[in-house]
């Protein structure tokens, strides 16, 4: 869904509501009560935008904000939503999802990202992500925000005390029902009834000199470079 973006040249100032100092205020308390691997997600509404953060436990907390790999070419961050970012205090990504991982590049992220250590300054932490949602993706009142919170085994966790409405999460895909499915639709497709994957998970099909190969990601794409 596209992102609504502000008319600079509209002449017109734009006034920040005055909910954000006190959904500000709800956030810090709800941020110093994650535990040690809970995670929460802010997520736009309208985009695919987000401000996220997980609990390190003894190493404090993580918070990252939208790369633009993880948006559509209309939602991209503008030069200006960029430099804002790195003006706030944001990290720049570090490399593309497959190579910024936890386990390749555990300090870095393919988000604009920041570590807190512990003792975590709670409100500063929430100053930041509402200056991000509203000030620099220009999200106009809090409740264009909805939020997903769950820990490391996937159980969801209710946060009531944010005010907001809580996002529903995707059921797990059925990978082998998919591949399954895909097979039927290549035999389909190519008339070759006997049409198999081969060894490397890939439907292989020969076509005017070329082979097409066709296959189903067993990782869909994630946007939450630090959530399991």
């Amino acid at each position: 869904m596209e992102r609504i973006e502000a008319n600079a040249d509209s002449g017109v100032q734009s006034r920040p509501s005055r909910d954000w100092p006190v959904f500000a205020d709800r956030l810090a308390a709800i941020l110093a009560s994650l535990e040690e691997d809970h995670y929460l997600i802010l997520s736009d509404k309208r985009s695919d935008c987000y401000v996220q953060f997980a609990g390190q436990g003894s190493f404090g907390l993580r918070v990252e904000t939208t790369g633009n790999v993880y948006l559509a070419k209309h939602e991209q961050l503008s030069e200006e939503e960029i430099h804002l970012l790195l003006e706030a205090g944001w990290l720049p990504p570090t490399g593309e999802p497959d190579a910024a991982t936890p386990e390749n590049d555990p300090d870095g992220s393919p988000n604009f990202h920041l570590d807190y250590p512990a003792p975590v300054a709670h409100a500063e932490v929430a100053r930041l992500a509402v200056t991000t949602l509203s000030g620099i993706l220009r999200i106009p009142h809090p409740g264009f925000l909805e939020y997903g919170a769950f820990d490391a085994a996937g159980n969801s966790l209710l946060l009531t005390e944010l005010g907001l409405k809580r996002a529903e999460r995707a059921a797990p895909l059925d990978c082998d029902a998919l591949s399954r499915q895909l097979l039927t639709a290549m035999r389909e497709i190519t008339g070759i009834v006997d049409l198999e994957y081969d060894e490397d998970g890939d439907i292989a099909v020969g076509y005017d000199g070329l082979t097409v190969f066709a296959c189903l990601l067993d990782k869909p794409p994630a946007s939450a470079s630090m959530l399991p």
